[in-house]
């Protein structure tokens, strides 16, 4: 019996894994993406909003993988070679651009982006007509997130995550340095 159950829940999430995508395609979903860009481009009023974004954006991401060269690459590389030879320098690099890329992502959309999606949230539904959702949203929002919070939620990544995604790492490094340290002890020759 919980043979049987085992097999119908397997059953089960596998029709839900078949059958979600085909609802997208059939629900037309997968075009609301492009109709967002193709809004944004059309409009050129709200790309100010952005635009106001992009050159800290740009700076913040900078630092971010400047810091995360200096610190992390030289050790991460040395790391890599002896685990992987010399082309763990090269996915030492990549990964190190991956990880920067991902801790950049994650700051910016806490400290920069809040603030312009809603302010072009609002001017979407205003130029749309919905000026009375705006106000509610507003009166809503009148307590924007403080910098404790912020910083709650940056710690929260930096105290959670990133030790998850350093163990991870590390346990690759150690399951590539057996064939290292087996060719070490073999002295049969």
């Amino acid at each position: 019996m919980i043979l049987v159950n085992w097999i119908l829940s397997l059953y089960e999430i596998l029709w839900q894994f078949c059958t979600e995508p085909a609802f997208a395609v059939t629900s037309g979903t997968y075009v609301y993406p492009f109709q967002g860009i193709i809004y944004f481009f059309n409009n050129s009023d709200i790309w100010p909003f952005y635009g106001a974004i992009i050159i800290p954006q740009f700076l913040f991401m900078l630092a971010v993988y400047a810091v995360m060269y200096v610190a992390v690459y030289p050790l991460y590389a040395l790391l890599s070679f002896v685990a992987f030879g010399p082309f763990g320098v090269v996915s030492a690099f990549f990964t190190v651009l991956q990880y920067s890329n991902m801790i950049s992502n994650f700051l910016i959309s806490v400290v920069l982006m809040p603030g312009a999606r809603d302010v072009v949230f609002d001017a979407v539904l205003s130029r749309e007509g919905q000026d009375y959702v705006v106000f509610q949203e507003k009166l809503r929002r009148k307590h924007k997130k403080s910098w404790k919070v912020k910083i709650t939620t940056v710690k929260t990544f930096l105290f959670c995550k990133l030790p998850e995604i350093i163990l991870l790492e590390l346990l690759i490094l150690l399951v590539g340095i057996i064939p290292v340290i087996v060719s070490m002890g073999d002295t049969t020759s």
